[in-house]
This record gives structure tokens, sequence and C-alpha cells, in this order.
């Protein structure tokens, strides 16, 4: 919660692409761990750089097992005292596979938290219903890239956007595109997009995305 709101919004987009069960382009294999399901992610700002470590090793739940900052330049190998912490959360994450029903608490000291269902309200960032969708319709935009076999250039051109732009959002900086641009660029990849209105008994509605 203490990171920067930008540097907290990156890490949200990738968190929420792994809950998808894919990965992140920037996501990598952190060294020193067998196989490919502790993923670390790095994110620059003016005051350093800062680390989110998670694992998908698990079916049932993306855990986060740690997140830092360091003054030192991306390109230096994560601390070995970082690297303890996360072989000691990682051990309690399996722990809370046998406590599926608590939803908040502490193991061996180290508190933990079950997600809302929208990292991005975990990361206490506001507007955080319309970041989902835009993250959702940018994971899409990425798989829509991938599948195609298109370069950046290829694929903004025929999106209707700049490359800068296109090499934004992938990243998961999606904040100068509106829900319906990001619509209209899926649309020009070969998506259909079907909206389904319908009544509910509370006082305000919701939005949400559906990926068929």
């Amino acid at each position: 919660m203490a990171l920067p709101v930008l540097v907290r919004k990156f890490f949200g987009h990738a968190l929420h692409f792994a809950q998808t069960g894919d990965h992140h382009p920037s996501a990598k294999a952190l060294k020193g761990f067998s196989g490919a399901g502790v993923l670390e992610l790095l994110e620059d700002d003016s005051h350093g750089t800062y680390r989110t470590v998670y694992t998908v090793q698990f079916d049932v739940a993306v855990f986060v097992l740690h997140c830092f900052q360091e003054k030192s330049h991306s390109g230096i190998a994560t601390p070995k005292r970082e690297i303890d912490i996360i072989r000691t959360r990682l051990k309690i994450a399996e722990s809370l596979l046998r406590k599926c029903e608590m939803r908040k608490g502490s193991i061996q000291g180290v508190e933990f938290e079950v997600s809302s269902g929208n990292v991005f309200k975990d990361l206490g960032l506001p507007h955080e219903a319309e970041l989902k969708i835009k993250s959702g319709l940018a994971i899409e935009v990425t798989r829509a890239v991938r599948r195609l076999g298109l370069t950046q250039q290829e694929a903004a051109q025929r999106m209707g956007i700049t490359q800068p732009k296109l090499s934004s959002l992938m990243r998961g900086n999606f904040s100068n595109l509106s829900e319906t641009k990001l619509m209209e660029c899926l649309n020009r990849l070969g998506y259909d997009i079907e909206i389904k209105v319908r009544r509910t008994k509370s006082q305000a509605g919701r939005r949400t995305l559906a990926v068929a």
C-alpha cells in the first residue's frame, strides 16, 4: 500500500494477468526456485526499483509472497535476505491451502489476507472496478497480438493507435484509453463484444467483464 500509485497499478495489472492463468510479458521466473512457479516483477520510478514476487504453482490461488523497494538498479539480483523471506512465505502459502476458510490472520508471525477478487481494490486504488475492466481488456489485447504473431507496429496500425501507446497498454498503462476505445481495438483484432444489461435488486448495479 506504500508503493507509488503508478507502481501499484502496474503490479495490479500483472497480478490480474496471473489470475487469468496467463502471465504478464514482464514476469520472469525467480532464480533459485525450481521450475517457473515463482515469478518476479520489477518496476522503476525516480525513487528506485520495486519488486513483487508471487507464485502460481498452486491451482487454487495466486499467492503474493513479497513486495519491497530497493535503491539499486533493477539489474541487480534479488538480495539473499529477501530470498529467505520468499522461501519462508512459500512454505506458509502451502499451509494456507489447508486453511482456505480463513480470510485473514497470521501464520508463524506472517500476516495474510485473502483477496477481495479485485486486486486493484486490494491495492487501495481509486476507481477499482473500472481498472479491473480495463485491465481485462488490455490482457485480451496482449493475447490477441501474441496469437496473431503481429509486431507492435503492425498491431498498432491495425488497432488505430500509435505504437508507443500500444506498448504502454501492453505493460498495463491504459489510463489514457477509454473502455470504448479498448473494445474497438479488440474488434479490430478479431473479437466480437457482446454487452448484456440486466436489472439488479441492489440500489446500484455494477460492471463486470467476462471473456468467453
